[in-house]
């Protein structure tokens, strides 16, 4: 290859840039390099430039036509925008690997114990009245284990206090029957005791006919009025 003269140099730097800064870069509608060489080449006879320098503006033409065109880099994404895309990103589980449910935590609710006297369902609760014969007021017998249940209930639960209310039926004065309602309610307080309840968990009161437990005429109606009622205290 024929070596460039030295004198030339400064020439040859002006005219390559010259000959960069005249030829446009490769576009859709540009023609092929090798076209634009030769009608360089065409206009460079009749212009007078060395064959040798027409050789180099050849070479330089083939350089600034490959240089690639650069298409603008994406706009980088922000740290919140990121964090969006994948939030949105669907999750996806393979059949393989299915995901694993959460564990429920575990109820804090515990069932509460009701103590017997606020049971409903408990014979503390549902069996709380001493039935008397007409004009007595003696215990019978049937209702004794009804006295050994309350009268052991008081003694295991020693603050508790209950009040025994003695009642009588409609027939009769009315101080007669207080003072008969009385004996009801000092009776069982004293069958209550032998079974371990205290002195101080146990009052005797009187309602007398004041507070029926039925209404009306007959037998049965004023059997459900002579009876004393053990009470415990309201939750």
């Amino acid at each position: 290859m024929k070596r460039i003269p030295t004198t030339f140099a400064p020439q040859l730097r002006s005219d390559f840039a010259a000959v960069c800064a005249a030829v446009p870069h490769a576009s859709a509608g540009s023609p092929a390099p090798a076209a634009r060489g030769r009608d360089f080449r065409r206009q460079s006879t009749r212009s007078g430039i060395a064959p040798w320098l027409l050789a180099a503006a050849a070479v330089v033409l083939g350089a600034c036509s490959s240089t690639p065109l650069t298409a603008p880099a994406a706009p980088a994404l922000s740290a919140a925008a990121q964090t969006r895309t994948t939030a949105d990103a669907p999750a996806t589980t393979t059949a393989a690997n299915p995901a694993t449910p959460a564990a429920s935590p575990e109820s804090a609710v515990r069932t509460v114990q009701l103590p017997a006297h606020l049971d409903r369902q408990s014979g503390v609760w549902r069996e709380r009245s001493v039935y008397f014969d007409f004009d007595e007021f003696q215990i019978r017998d049937e209702f004794g284990g009804l006295i050994q249940q309350h009268g052991r209930y008081l003694a295991a639960n020693p603050r508790l206090r209950v009040t025994v209310e003695g009642n009588s039926d409609e027939r009769g004065g009315t101080e007669y029957n207080l003072a008969l309602g009385q004996k009801r309610a000092a009776a069982v307080v004293q069958a209550l005791k032998l079974y371990g309840a205290s002195e101080a968990q146990l009052e005797a009161v009187s309602w007398g006919e004041s507070k029926p437990k039925a209404r009306g005429e007959g037998e049965s109606v004023w059997a459900e009025n002579r009876r004393a009622d053990v009470q415990y205290p309201a939750p």
